[in-house]
Parts: structure tokens; sequence; C-alpha cells
């Protein structure tokens, strides 16, 4: 009995032992493990909505600065037609936010009669059919771009390339 009583002894403390062993190698560890993982995905899930805000306020910022713009723009067009003579070109309003201007792109011709592009090189010299195009900025009056009919035809498309990027067409 006295042997039996150190073997059952013997065995509980190598089975404690496992157990203990068990605890600190394997569960703790796998715990921690989780644990971590856990605070990284809720830290990815913050910075995540904390993105979204930053890009709703960006937007909602954007969408408040376009529609000054535009009733900016539609104030600058009203003086901008009292001050031509000749008919104006229908004009295009744009909140660039890339450069954070309001642009005006606008025009005018001095005659209503549109130049077709069959007869375009024996009009477009004459002063009667003198037209241009501009894009300004509205709150400084700088002209950024500007193409009229007398520049030679690499200038009138180099400005029409210019205004698409920067009227967003």
């Amino acid at each position: 009995m006295d042997k039996m009583l150190r073997n059952s002894i013997i065995l509980g403390i190598v089975v404690v032992s496992f157990s203990v062993g068990y605890y600190l190698v394997v569960f703790l560890p796998e715990k921690e493990a989780t644990r971590i993982a856990q605070q990284q995905q809720e830290k990815l899930l913050d910075e995540q909505k904390e993105s979204e805000r930053k890009s709703k306020e960006v937007a909602k910022e954007l969408e408040i600065k376009t529609a000054k713009c535009f009733e900016d723009a539609k104030k600058f067009h009203e003086n901008y037609i009292k001050s031509i003579a000749g008919y104006y070109q229908e004009p295009k309003y744009n909140y660039n936010q890339k450069l954070g201007k309001c642009l005006y792109s606008g025009g005018y011709n001095k005659k209503t009669v549109l130049l077709s592009d069959v007869n375009s090189d024996k009009l477009v010299k004459t002063p009667e059919y003198y037209w241009e195009r501009m894009v300004k900025d509205v709150y400084t009056n700088e002209t950024l771009i500007s193409v009229y009919n007398f520049q030679d035809t690499e200038s009138i498309k180099a400005y029409w390339d210019e205004h698409s990027k920067l009227m967003g067409n």
C-alpha cells in the first residue's frame, strides 16, 4: 500500500506538472495571441471609422465650397456679361479641389454667327468673327488660360485640353 500511495502521489505530481506546463506553454500564449489579434482588429476598425469620418468631412467641405463657388460664379458671370460687347458663351462653373479655386469658363463672340469648321480658315482670320474663351479664378479675376480665334490651331487645341483638365470635363 505504501508503494501504491507513492505511485499515486508521483502520478498526481506528473499530472499537475503537465497541466501547469500546458497552461504556461500552450494556453496562455494562445490567449495572448488572440487578445493581441483582437486589439489589432479593433484598432483597424477604429482607423477605418476615422478615415470614413474624415472622408465625409472632406466631402461635406467640398460640397459647401462647390455650392458657394457656383453661387459666386453666377454673380461673376452676371458682371462679366455686363462688360462685354458681343454674345457671351454659356458659362461653366467648377470648384477645382486640386487647385483650391473657384473656376469660371466663359467667353464671347463678336457676332452671333458661329464659325463652321469648313470655312474656319477664311472666317477665323477676319475681325468681325472675333471670339475669345477663357477660364478665370472667380475670386481673384485671374485669367488662368485663354484663347482667341487669331491664335494658331495648336494653341487652340492646347487651350481645350487644359480647359478639360481644369473644368473636370
